[in-house]
């Protein structure tokens, strides 16, 4: 009974794949790795909803958004000179991960205490690191970037990031993710009119 994304799973979870695939960097790539490798995220981050209300709130919705910002993030890297892509990419990828653990969805979406007490963004971080320390000579410097691509996605304090972006790529992250939550939620709305 609960509302389901209307797009392929399999789909969009292989075109997803496809594109971290081009990751030129090998720690990045690793990581991306790590996560796609571990068959019990995989089945949870296939199914996990993006949002409880607001946008991407449906099974399925966190796969339909994180795709949708990675095609952005392909698109737009380009466009600036001195953009690192595979970081913005990696960010676009992980910024919403700790949703996996922040909603429940068996009944209804709804958080889980862990969600209720840590958020999304400090459980992504916290998957982040353990995955990264899974990789031997994962640099401390990229491990850091990585970290602040998720606290920083949110852009202020006010709207639950612990910090403001403070790289190029976390703007543009901030701004993908803006972009594509509203426009999904403007269209969630005028389908339901």
């Amino acid at each position: 009974f609960l509302p389901v994304t209307a797009r392929d799973v399999e789909q969009m979870f292989t075109r997803l794949r496809s594109l971290t695939d081009t990751i030129a960097s090998p720690t990045l790539k690793a990581l991306m790795d790590a996560f796609w490798n571990d068959a019990d995220f995989v089945r949870l981050f296939k199914r996990a909803p993006a949002a409880k209300k607001m946008h991407h709130a449906y099974i399925g919705g966190l796969l339909e958004h994180t795709l949708s910002m990675a095609l952005l993030v392909d698109k737009i890297a380009g466009h600036y000179s001195s953009v690192d892509r595979d970081m913005l990419l990696v960010g676009a990828v992980l910024h919403d991960v700790g949703k996996v653990r922040e909603f429940s969805y068996n009944h209804m979406i709804d958080y889980t205490d862990e969600g209720r007490l840590l958020s999304h963004i400090v459980i992504g971080v916290e998957m982040a690191e353990a995955k990264m320390r899974s990789i031997e000579g994962f640099p401390p410097g990229q491990a850091a970037m990585v970290k602040h691509m998720i606290v920083s996605h949110h852009g202020l304090r006010e709207f639950g990031s612990p910090e403001p972006p403070k790289t190029v790529e976390a703007v543009l992250l901030n701004q993908i993710d803006e972009i594509d939550a509203r426009v999904n939620a403007i269209r969630e709305f005028m389908a339901a009119e």
